[in-house]
């Protein structure tokens, strides 16, 4: 078997053993051997999770519009793939420091191991925006549940701490998650609003024979100097 072919196939083990099992995974989870693998393993998860991302795009599943299957699984690969390795690396440090507060002696490269493998929810997760709300949900709830694993099991809080840390961190979670799914949402019917007014100009404009090739250009300059205006606007919220 090839090195990547033994890469993959581990990862979709530790994928398997913190979905189906993350009791028995924290328990017996490396605490060390250096950071790359559970970093490719958080890349993987996150190439898995841009290629459902890319299906989802060129089915016309995201309320975003129907893409093409390679433009999405490029646009997906490219930017959501490293996305998830930065922020794996961001939230072990963050969760490294709360560990350490309630009283953890583990080190930074333990934490971010316990992290770093729950990046196996996210491809599950992504099929999941398909019902709005939902994926926040789950996403909440369910790390928040694999974090009291790995902080009673590896980190050997206690489970009144554990349960404390963990409740507020979902809740956290939870309602940032809502908000930003909101607000990305709203920005999705804006801009199919502003597509389909645009559209439904230059319809008008073709079929009004009265307007001068001037007076056209003016009124689509007009169109486009409002549509460059409602972005930078929507940019700045």
């Amino acid at each position: 078997m090839s090195i990547q072919g033994l890469r993959f196939g581990v990862a979709g083990d530790n994928a398997s053993g913190v979905i189906t099992n993350p009791f028995s995974f924290y328990r017996h989870m490396r605490r060390n051997g250096g950071f790359a693998a559970p970093a490719l393993f958080a890349l993987a998860m996150g190439f898995a999770s841009a290629l459902v991302i890319s299906l989802m795009v060129a089915l016309g599943l995201t309320g975003t519009g129907q893409g093409t299957l390679l433009g999405a699984t490029v646009t997906a690969v490219l930017v959501f793939t490293p996305a998830v390795l930065v922020a794996s690396f961001v939230a072990g440090v963050v969760l490294h420091g709360l560990w350490r507060i309630c009283g953890s002696q583990r080190s930074f490269e333990t934490s971010y191991r316990c992290v770093a493998h729950t990046s196996a929810l996210i491809p599950i997760l992504a099929l999941l925006t398909v019902v709005p709300y939902l994926a926040a949900t789950v996403h909440a709830l369910w790390l928040g549940g694999l974090l009291f694993i790995a902080s009673t099991k590896v980190h050997k809080l206690s489970r009144s701490r554990a349960l404390l840390m963990c409740g507020l961190l979902a809740s956290v979670m939870f309602w940032v998650g809502l908000a930003v799914e909101q607000r990305a949402r709203e920005l999705v019917v804006d801009n199919a609003d502003r597509q389909s007014n645009f559209s439904r100009l230059l319809k008008r404009i073709e079929q009004d024979d009265s307007l001068t090739p001037e007076q056209a250009e003016q009124a689509v300059d007009n169109l486009i100097e409002s549509l460059q205006k409602a972005a930078r606007e929507a940019e700045q919220d």
